[in-house]
């Protein structure tokens, strides 16, 4: 399914509570709309509230620390952490990725229930600032672009870089609500963003551009392959080319990436390099690593095969967050690794 046409005015459209129907009609839709996502902000502060819990205990604050903290410390103050790599053991794996879902259906709840806005171009366009934040500040923390130790070396160590990324993109959209213009989302995050651009432009390595154009290579061509094929011989209608590219672009960008910074199979000169997902490192140690960068290139039409077709203009526009999710988790760690390459 194709995103919308980019409307003429770029005023926010009206939300749903603010339609021409009659008022049994929005009533009947607010309710239901309500009910569907009420669960998302009690549950996460329920979360907060058990975590807060438990850091006053003594005998779960260890483990709250060490599961949940020890990688982000090691990240964000290295010398004080006593060096070690920044592994996630599983449990903060899931610690992480249940506090993710909370946040991310949170924010759904939040942007697209009561703020009213639609997933359309000009949406996606105010989003592109957070988008290039969330990478290339974690980059610039692992490169020492930072204080070791800071409030922003916490902020941009992952995954609290997705955090600090989501609040950015949400105070741009909270701009463009109380304004009614989708450009002052845009201006606004993107002062932020092309501030550490700049930072990132006055530390990047011209002896790195071959690497990082053999990376998107490698990333995006076949990508671009898989994408015409699938579009060209899908099961039942689904998303146009561009979007299918997308997603197997980020998926493929950090699968490429991971692939050559850890193995280094063309022997391009990487090193020093690591992975802090358990799972992704058991992976790229099978066969000098290929089958982890065929593994994330596949993931995503995994995804669009199991993604059924939305049927009304609700489950559309959760469809297209659920995309919009899974291209994040695709591009993040991707373009982070190759900014981290073009900032060595």
């Amino acid at each position: 399914m194709r995103l919308p046409s980019v409307r003429a005015t770029t005023r926010l459209h009206k939300p749903y509570h603010a339609m021409p129907i009659g008022r049994p009609v929005r009533e009947r839709i607010t309710t239901q709309m309500t009910a569907r996502m009420g669960w998302a902000l009690p549950a996460l502060t329920a979360w907060l509230a058990l975590f807060a819990l438990a850091w006053l205990l003594p005998t779960s604050r260890g483990v709250l620390v060490e599961q949940f903290g020890a990688a982000i410390w090691r990240q964000a103050d290295p010398v004080a952490a006593g060096g070690g790599a920044a592994d996630y053991t599983p449990l903060a794996m899931v610690l992480w990725g249940v506090t993710g879902v909370l946040v991310a259906a949170s924010v759904y709840a939040l942007v697209f229930v009561r703020g009213g806005f639609r997933f359309e171009r000009s949406f996606v366009v105010a989003l592109i600032p957070a988008l290039v934040f969330g990478p290339l500040a974690n980059a610039l923390l692992l490169t020492g672009a930072f204080r070791w130790g800071s409030p922003l070396a916490y902020a941009t160590a992952q995954p609290v870089v997705y955090l600090s990324a989501t609040a950015l993109a949400s105070l741009g959209l909270a701009a463009w609500r109380v304004s009614g213009r989708a450009w002052t989302a845009w201006a606004l995050t993107g002062a932020v963003t092309l501030g550490f651009v700049g930072l990132a432009l006055t530390r990047a390595s011209a002896a790195a551009l071959e690497q990082v154009g053999f990376i998107l290579a490698l990333a995006l061509l076949p990508a671009m392959v898989a994408a015409w094929a699938w579009t060209r011989w899908q099961p039942r209608p689904g998303p146009g080319r561009g979007v299918v590219f997308a997603l197997a672009a980020a998926h493929g960008l950090d699968g490429a990436t991971t692939w050559m910074v850890l193995r280094d199979p063309f022997g391009l000169g990487f090193a020093g390099y690591s992975e802090t997902n358990p799972v992704s490192e058991q992976i790229v140690s099978l066969a000098n690593g290929w089958p982890y960068f065929a593994l994330k290139l596949a993931l995503p039409f995994v995804v669009l095969a199991v993604l059924e077709a939305p049927k009304d203009d609700r489950e559309r526009r959760l469809h297209h967050v659920l995309l919009l999710l899974v291209f994040v988790l695709g591009y993040g760690p991707g373009a982070s690794n190759l900014f981290q390459v073009l900032l060595a």
